[in-house]
C-alpha cells in the first residue's frame, strides 16, 4: 500500500459520513446542522502545503458543509451530486491527473464509483460493509472523527513529507 500512497496527487472525499459523523441535525426551521472534526481541517491543511490537492464530493447541498469547505480552502467542491463517479472524471480530466494519482475516501454505496476508479480507495472505520470491503485502506478513526487526518498522514509519510517535520516543530502530534 505504501507505493500507492507514494503516488498520490489529490485525495477526494465524501462529506457526509467521512467529514462529518453521518448524523443530520434538523432545527425548527428545518435548517441542517452538522458537526466537523478540527483534525480533519489541520490534515487537509497539511495536505495542501505539500502540493497534494484536496475536494469533496457530496450529494447533499446545504450551507454549513460549503461554510466548512470554503474555510478548508478546497481545491474542487462539487455539492448536490448526483453522480459521483461522473464528478470524480471531472475532477481528474480538468486536474489532468490519471486515477492512479488520486486517493478518493467514502463511506457509502453511493461513493464506491469513484473508490472504485480511484488508485487508492479508503473509508472510514464505521463505512458500510460493502464500502469497507472495496476499500484498500481502512482507517482506524470513524468518520468525522479524524479518518481524513489519518488518511492524510499516511500520505505524507508515504510521501517522506517534509511538511510531517515541519508540523512537529510545530507541537502538532503526528
Amino acid at each position: 500500500m505504501a507505493a500507492d500512497l507514494a503516488t498520490i496527487k489529490a485525495l477526494v472525499f465524501d462529506v457526509d459520513g467521512v467529514l462529518t459523523d453521518g448524523r443530520i441535525v434538523f432545527t425548527a426551521s428545518g435548517e441542517t446542522r452538522r458537526a466537523f472534526h478540527a483534525h480533519d481541517g489541520i490534515g487537509i491543511v497539511l495536505l495542501r502545503r505539500a502540493g497534494i490537492r484536496c475536494a469533496a464530493i457530496t450529494s447533499a447541498s446545504c450551507p454549513s458543509i460549503s461554510k466548512r469547505v470554503e474555510r478548508l480552502g478546497l481545491d474542487a467542491f462539487v455539492d448536490g451530486c448526483k453522480d459521483k463517479g461522473a464528478a470524480f472524471a471531472r475532477l481528474l480530466a480538468d486536474w489532468q491527473l490519471a486515477a492512479e494519482q488520486v486517493a478518493y475516501m467514502g463511506d457509502d454505496l453511493v461513493d464506491m464509483a469513484p473508490m472504485l476508479s480511484a488508485g487508492v480507495a479508503a473509508a472510514p472505520s464505521n463505512a458500510n460493509s460493502a464500502v469497507l470491503a472495496a476499500a484498500a485502506v481502512v482507517t482506524d478513526a470513524a468518520g468525522g472523527c479524524g479518518a481524513v487526518r489519518e488518511l492524510a498522514e499516511m500520505i505524507l509519510q508515504a510521501q517522506d513529507a517534509q511538511i510531517l517535520a515541519e508540523a512537529k516543530k510545530c507541537g502538532l502530534r503526528l
